[in-house]
């Protein structure tokens, strides 16, 4: 079913944007990492660690990420570079994430290290790469990571091929891409306008109750139609209005009651 364009629903979507998207309100989300560097190079790296360990209850991800981030210091990118397998075996030996091994952590570091030694940053690989789509571009990005190591670890990168939503693909897009006061937007080859909204559960709920969805299951084409209809409301940056929907779910400061009295307010 096609969403069609509601000036009501114009008018929440910007009430909620103005009021939630706002720094202050990101804690607890893995998002808070990025934060602590300024080197675009670093930025990027606790991003893609970040995103890939943000799955499950989101205590546990930022209990996780604090373990591998802090031992890389400062400076996580330098950190990379320089390490050689034996070095993170030894620092990161008995970590693990749900269903994602020490093994593979190992092998996801040491991997992101020798992209970084290759290529300097990914960027310069999704700048490099011709393709029309994003999935595309985000299949040659996982691709290229994969080849730098001897692993295959879907638990933290999913397959852009298959029909999944790729929520955690899609948020690191989002924080790379887009720049405000809650996104940190070092990467310029890609337009917000290209993004696609990191589809999760708590984000499928109150689209759904919005009316821009019509699908029932939270995978890449209720992710397309979401961010289709969502482009009725901004074209050029439609992926905006996702931190502040998600927070309802998120951020204990805002509930789903929360949510809906302040949708009753534009009935």
């Amino acid at each position: 079913m096609n969403h069609i364009y509601s000036e009501t629903l114009d008018n929440f979507l910007t009430y909620v944007y103005d009021k939630i998207h706002i720094r202050r309100y990101v804690s607890p989300d893995p998002l808070q990492m990025l934060y602590n560097y300024d080197d675009p190079q670093d930025v990027e790296v606790v991003a893609l660690i970040s995103s890939s360990y943000a799955y499950g209850r989101v205590a546990q991800i930022l209990n996780t990420l604090e373990k591998i981030l802090t031992p890389m210091g400062k400076h996580p990118a330098e950190f990379l570079i320089n390490s050689e397998r034996k070095d993170l075996e030894i620092l990161f030996s008995g970590i693990k994430h749900r269903f994602t091994t020490t093994e593979e952590t190992i092998e996801f570091l040491y991997a992101t290290g020798e992209l970084l030694r290759k290529y300097n940053s990914m960027e310069n690989i999704l700048c490099s790469d011709k393709s029309t789509t994003l999935r595309q571009k985000q299949k040659k990005l996982v691709d290229t990571i994969l080849s730098c190591g001897s692993f295959n670890a879907r638990t933290l990168l999913p397959d852009p091929g298959q029909t999944s939503a790729m929520k955690r693909l899609n948020l690191m897009f989002r924080w790379l891409v887009r720049k405000d006061d809650v996104d940190v937007g070092i990467w310029s080859c890609i337009k917000p306008s290209e993004l696609e909204v990191p589809l999760d559960t708590h984000l499928f709920r109150v689209t759904k109750i919005l009316g821009l969805t019509s699908n029932n299951q939270a995978n890449h084409k209720t992710a397309i139609e979401i961010t289709e209809n969502l482009k009725k409301y901004d074209p050029e940056d439609p992926v905006k209005f996702d931190f502040s929907l998600t927070r309802f779910g998120i951020n204990p400061g805002f509930n789903y009651v929360d949510f809906m009295n302040e949708l009753d307010r534009f009935q």
